[in-house]
């Protein structure tokens, strides 16, 4: 093999490595976006979980029958 066919081997190859590498980095965008909404979606459902114990604590005063347990009762 020539060094010029062998210097246009190596290019190429390394063409095809930027295109994975752009893949990836794409792939790598999205997975961030996911994670971002993930995070947020953990943020409503936290405050949601939180409101219903708060409510359920109040309620089982009123109605004597323990609705659920804190850790440690």
């Amino acid at each position: 093999m020539e060094e010029k066919e062998f210097l246009q081997a190596i290019l190429k190859k390394l063409g095809g490595m930027e295109i994975k590498i752009d893949g990836l980095e794409k792939g790598q965008a999205e997975i961030n976006d996911r994670l971002s909404s993930l995070e947020e979606d953990s943020k409503i459902t936290r405050s949601g979980v939180n409101t219903l114990l708060d409510w359920a604590e109040k309620v089982q005063v009123q109605v004597s029958i323990p609705l659920y347990r804190k850790d440690g009762d």
